[in-house]
């Protein structure tokens, strides 16, 4: 079953309702084609991710919903009045037209690559009912994964640069030690995900960076659904529930990190005097000029306006060049690659798009907005196909390997947490995607007699221990 086929099995009307929906907002509104576009684009997104969650591991609807909601529906909002509100630093640098000639066939190529030829019945579909027999006959697996995620993220600022990200990502696995107690669990693993996702919180809370929580909790709440199913209405309110959480976060968190950079102890109770203070200086969160303040903050696609409006008028296209330099970044170390990039390198960052930054601050220009600067408006477009294609075969490869090791499905967020996010620099997310993918990989060598099985053998002790 191919994911066309799947989606319209669910509900065969959903993406004729959105075109539906697009019509009479293009009509009413006066909303522009190249807007009405790409609400379409994300709306079928979000429409793939709701009947996504509760049937497979949705890597590739996250993808796509955070890649339109950010460089799509940011720029969209600014176009559409929010730019209005905002200072001219963050104001998209180009015309509406000429941003989404260039970034409606991006983002459709790239959505091309990311989804052909995937098909759901050949290993994105979680076997669940195998993970739950290997807990049964490996009941500490989880366990085992927390602690060892644990111990490896407190000792990540001990160890040696080059060795680092190892550590970073296998601190990563309590998630997944979570993830397992989620799908084989009897009861509700509320002390494994209690420990996680609160400390989590807490780090969140100290720090006054949220975007960890926001992400791993949407990859908790998608195998949450993988357990206990839930109906495509209900879904969508916790989805809606989600989306209001954000933005309360987006509306509270400038404030929230500068009282903590003046010293206050982090808690709850600063977040009430914080949110409090600012519904007083600047009214409701949902009031129109905060919700357009807090939706223009996700645009990412003013860093590739900048980039449109700076190449070639002041800087000449890099045709490939820098391009070399993210993928040489990507796959070397330093001591191999020499000229290896920083993450969010600020020299990098201020030549392709013009603009100046402060020094310590790291922005990235993203995947598209480094397509264009390599290759122009038609380059940048084939770019993206194969940028998202390159994201579709590492995803096969994974459920290719699900057919014998089920488990390896609940690793794919490890591996996917940086190419989700479409405002980090491309040699970060290319860099986290291979390094992680090889190292999942030889994890699972490692340990394949703990990690694999046969499912015949176990089911069939799963029927003796029962009789």
């Amino acid at each position: 079953m191919n994911r066309q086929a799947f989606i319209f099995k669910n509900n065969l009307a959903a993406p004729f309702l959105v075109l539906y929906m697009i019509i009479l907002l293009l009509m009413v509104f006066g909303v522009s084609f190249t807007s009405a576009i790409a609400l379409l684009l994300f709306f079928y997104q979000v429409i793939v991710l709701v009947y996504s969650m509760g049937n497979i591991v949705p890597v590739r609807s996250l993808i796509g919903t955070f890649f339109c909601f950010q460089l799509l529906i940011g720029p969209l909002i600014a176009y559409n009045g929010g730019d209005e509100y905002l200072i001219d630093a963050y104001k998209m640098k180009v015309d509406e037209l000429t941003y989404f000639s260039v970034l409606l066939p991006a983002t459709l190529a790239f959505l091309i690559g990311l989804n052909i030829k995937s098909k759901y019945a050949e290993g994105e579909l979680l076997n669940i009912e195998a993970i739950k027999e290997l807990k049964l006959f490996k009941p500490n697996i989880a366990h085992y994964l927390i602690i060892i995620g644990f111990v490896s993220h407190f000792l990540e600022n001990l160890a040696s640069a080059d060795l680092r990200f190892i550590v970073y990502v296998i601190g990563l696995l309590r998630y997944v030690g979570v993830f397992i107690a989620v799908i084989a669990n009897k009861k509700y693993p509320f002390i494994e995900a209690g420990l996680v996702y609160g400390y989590l919180l807490f780090v969140s809370m100290q720090t006054g960076m949220f975007h960890d929580l926001l992400t791993w909790s949407v990859f908790l709440f998608s195998v949450i659904m993988l357990r206990y199913k839930l109906s495509n209405l209900l879904k969508t309110i916790i989805l809606a529930g989600f989306l209001i959480a954000a933005t309360f976060i987006q509306f509270i968190k400038q404030d929230y990190r500068q009282t903590l950079y003046e010293g206050s102890e982090a808690g709850v109770d600063v977040v009430t005097d914080v949110y409090t203070n600012a519904t007083l200086e600047r009214g409701s969160m949902f009031s129109k000029v905060n919700l357009y303040e807090n939706a223009v903050r996700i645009n990412q696609g003013y860093i590739v306006s900048n980039v449109m409006n700076n190449i070639p008028a002041n800087v000449p296209f890099s045709e490939g060049e820098s391009m070399k330099q993210i993928f040489l970044s990507s796959l070397f170390p330093r001591f191999i690659y020499p000229d290896k990039l920083n993450a969010g390198d600020r020299e990098f960052f201020m030549h392709y798009t013009g603009m100046k930054i402060a020094e310590g601050t790291s922005m990235g220009i993203s995947s598209v907005g480094d397509a264009y600067a390599n290759f122009g408006k038609t380059g940048s477009w084939i770019f993206m196909f194969f940028y998202g294609l390159l994201f579709n075969l590492g995803l096969r490869l994974l459920y290719k390997k699900s057919a014998v090791t089920p488990l390896i499905l609940l690793f794919t967020p490890v591996i996917f947490i940086y190419p989700i996010r479409p405002d980090c620099e491309l040699q970060t997310i290319l860099g986290h995607f291979f390094k992680a993918t090889l190292l999942m990989i030889i994890i699972f060598q490692l340990f394949k007699a703990k990690l694999s099985f046969d499912l015949p053998s176990i089911s069939k002790k799963v029927r003796s221990s029962q009789e």
